[in-house]
């Protein structure tokens, strides 16, 4: 039975004092009578404020009681936000009585009370990713897959990706279309049988149970209808398939149903979130009154015009154009830098002119890849100005970075205990913690450094201590040899050929491997750029480069107080906001990034995210590229993005190339940006058409191929796979795709660059 609010709750009644500060739309939002509600909340519009009051209204005007409120958010900081929120409008004892909670803390609490249902106990443990990925090594060697064929965190994306999308183990939409398909299907089949035995769920099952109950068990579907007469969502667009269907389970016929959201802003399609829930709401029935809130409190009314005038390219969005009472600001400053150095520090030196008038708290610098932090963070370092990386690391501490840096240091200095402990088992080769304390007592023992210990354990240890050591040793033995003769960039390329550690990332496929795999790139990049500092006859030595990384790691923490610049991927800025932002590295292949320009719903999430981006300003926005960047390889000729030819021009400061202060432009905006690259095109094919000394010029604008480059039928030797023979090549020059096949593994795709002609 539903208990009733006691007389003396000092709920609101007043109607005025509930639509107080509300503009037009926000109050018919609050006040709204439909069953199905769909809430348009563009950018900066005040969304939390209108789901507050709505709940407000539902109370003191519609009747419904607190502990029939249901408020669903993305995060525990959301959740809590509103929660005291609600009590500062109403009361705390009736913000008590509310539920607001995220997806997965909402059905962990269900599934407390129904986990007989389900075969579980109501004590059942919730596993971590972490905990994912120790069950599924153990699987694996239980079925005999070795698991550096089959990742772990590559059986976990599947199983991960099928609940997301609310497919059961038994589920005959499941894929079976390669063989790591098949492996992950049937491991995925063992896993939620072992889960059950041992009374565990990880993240994604206390939802696809959840939803499976429902299935199920109406009864269950009652009472929850029963108990949440009103259901609000906040974020509606993130939501993936398994949530969607929650939803509709629990909102059946007689409940109510808010949903809040701006398909404008849905960038986590590659998490699972389906932005046709947002879509297609409406559903064209009728039954669903959709109210728009398109006044923006937040940005500048040039930022607003240059963002929707981006925006408005997607086919496949609600119309909506967002408006603001603010003064129209400064236009949009667009630079075009000559390289990504100077790009850097024109970013920089912008920055200075703003901390006068904006707190380095309120300036933030976003880019759509972590590789592009490093050239940023040295910059900033130089001029000493203070940053903080937000939802991340600063670049030579990511654990990829971190990982081939123990090999060269292990490689510079043997005697490097944490290098070597860092190394050995770096990609996994099986070696327990039992081998390698042997290890590390030999070496103290007999007074020699880890490596040797390994050697003598290999030859004098005993066969299987020998058999666990050897790869290691065999891998450690031929980059010694390798840093004796060749360039760091080599030596750094070695490691990652004969560690197998970047075959282990491309064979990953997820979005993390791809983002470890840039950095990665990028690192080399480095390599690349201070070797070629270098003076000539002075080659750049192993140690000399590990000071430098290591000395731009160590950087003293800035003074909180003194304030700091804010760097972050433009996934990570979604729900920020701040006085001042920088869009770098606005370029095709980077934003919109290289592996999302296959398919038009791709183009449209990268449009949703650049948007996203330029929103988080709220008075001075900066979007700048490089003409050229190097990459791993030399330096690379760039395009713009195509996005910037989306932005009315009028809303436009184009920035000189080679000036430091803005000037404002009637001209259209590419011709000019057409007419500058063409112009640093010219120097820097000057700069790379150098004269041999028999009067020959080397161009070194495009990679320079050997004219038998191998096709299909060559034999070719890869680090980790053995010999095999070339059945297809994808692309030209040492970035190509080679599908080879290898006796002992079968049909890989590889990079080329990792494969030697036998």
């Amino acid at each position: 039975m539903t208990r009733s609010l006691p007389p003396d709750f000092p709920v609101l009644s007043d109607e005025t004092a509930i639509l107080s500060g509300l503009n037009e739309p926000q109050a018919q939002a609050v006040v709204s009578q439909s069953r199905r509600l769909l809430i348009l909340a563009g950018a900066g519009s005040g969304k939390t404020r209108v789901i507050i009051h709505r709940i407000a209204w539902l109370i003191a005007k519609m009747g419904v009681q607190p502990q029939q409120i249901l408020a669903v958010t993305f995060t525990n900081k959301a959740a809590n936000e509103l929660k005291e929120r609600i009590g500062r409008l109403l009361d705390p004892g009736i913000s008590a009585l509310v539920t607001v909670g995220t997806f997965h803390s909402l059905c962990a609490r269900l599934l407390r009370q129904y986990a007989g249902l389900l075969g579980y106990k109501q004590n059942f443990s919730i596993y971590d990713p972490d905990d994912q990925l120790t069950l599924i090594s153990r699987l694996l060697k239980e079925i005999n897959v070795d698991e550096r064929m089959f990742p772990p965190r590559q059986i976990r994306q599947y199983i991960d990706h099928a609940k997301n999308e609310g497919i059961g183990p038994t589920d005959p939409r499941l894929t079976q279309d390669s063989q790591t398909n098949r492996i992950a299907f049937e491991v995925y089949r063992l896993y939620q049988t072992r889960m059950l035995e041992t009374n565990a769920v990880d993240f994604g099952d206390l939802l696809l149970l959840m939803v499976q109950l429902l299935q199920t068990c109406p009864p269950v579907v009652d009472e929850l209808q029963w108990r949440w007469r009103q259901i609000l969502v906040d974020e509606f667009q993130d939501t993936n398939g398994v949530q969607y269907q929650l939803l509709r389970l629990m909102e059946g016929t007689r409940t109510g149903l808010t949903v809040v959201g701006d398909d404008d802003q849905s960038i986590y399609r590659w998490r699972g979130a389906q932005i046709d829930n947002i879509l297609g709401f409406d559903n064209g029935s009728g039954d669903t009154h959709v109210v728009r809130l398109e006044q923006n409190y937040r940005s500048t009314g040039t930022i607003l015009a240059a963002a929707s005038g981006l925006i408005r390219h997607n086919r496949s969005r609600h119309q909506k154009t967002l408006w603001t009472e603010r003064p129209a600001g400064e236009k949009i400053r667009v630079h075009a830098a000559m390289t990504e150095r100077d790009e850097a520090e024109w970013v920089t030196r912008r920055i200075d002119e703003l901390r006068a008038a904006v707190d380095l708290r309120q300036i933030a610098i976003f880019y759509r890849a972590n590789s592009l932090s490093r050239v940023i963070e040295e910059t900033l370092r130089k001029y000493r100005i203070p940053y903080r990386i937000f939802g991340g690391m600063r670049f030579y501490e990511r654990a990829e970075i971190k990982d081939i840096l123990a090999y060269l240091r292990l490689i510079d200095n043997p005697r490097d205990v944490l290098a070597f402990l860092r190394a050995v088992n770096t990609p996994s080769r099986g070696i327990g913690q039992t081998t390698i304390d042997l290890v590390l007592e030999t070496a103290q023992s007999m007074g020699i450094n880890a490596p040797d210990a390994v050697a003598h354990l290999v030859n004098h240890g005993t066969k299987a201590i020998s058999k666990r050591l050897e790869p290691f040793w065999v891998v450690y033995r031929e980059l010694t040899t390798t840093a004796a003769t060749e360039s760091v960039r080599r030596l750094t390329e070695t490691v990652l050929e004969r560690t197998g550690y970047t075959q282990q990332l491309l064979e990953l496929g997820s979005v993390e491997a791809q983002t470890r795999l840039e950095n990665i790139r990028e690192f080399l990049a480095s390599i690349e750029e201070f070797e070629d500092a270098q003076p000539v006859g002075s080659p750049l030595k192993v140690g000399d480069f590990l000071q430098t990384a290591v000395l731009a790691s160590a950087v003293d923490t800035p003074d909180a107080e003194a304030g700091q610049v804010t760097l972050m991927t433009v996934h990570m800025a979604k729900g920020l906001e701040f006085d001042a932002v920088f869009l770098v590295g606005v370029e095709d292949d980077l934003f919109p990034h290289a592996q999302s320009q296959e398919h038009m719903d791709e183009i449209e999430e990268e449009r949703r995210l650049c948007y996203v981006g330029m929103t988080r300003a709220r008075r001075f926005l900066h979007i700048s590229y490089a003409n050229t960047r190097r990459k791993f390889g030399g330096v690379k000729s760039t395009r713009p993005s195509r996005f910037l030819n989306e932005i009315p021009k009028e809303t436009i400061q184009l920035q000189e190339i080679f000036r430091p202060s803005a000037v404002s432009v009637d001209s259209d905006l590419m011709a000019r940006i057409a007419a500058a690259q063409a112009a640093q095109k010219r120097a820097i094919a000057e700069s790379l058409h150098q004269p041999l000394e028999d009067g020959r010029v080397l161009d070194r604008s495009s990679a320079q191929y050997d004219d038998e480059q191998p096709g299909p039928g060559t034999r070719v030797r890869h680090g980790t796979f053995g010999i095999g023979t070339i059945q297809k090549i994808d692309g030209v020059g040492q970035d190509a795709r080679v599908r080879v096949l290898f006796p002992s593994v079968g049909e890989k795709s590889i990079v080329a660059r990792f494969l030697s002609r036998v």
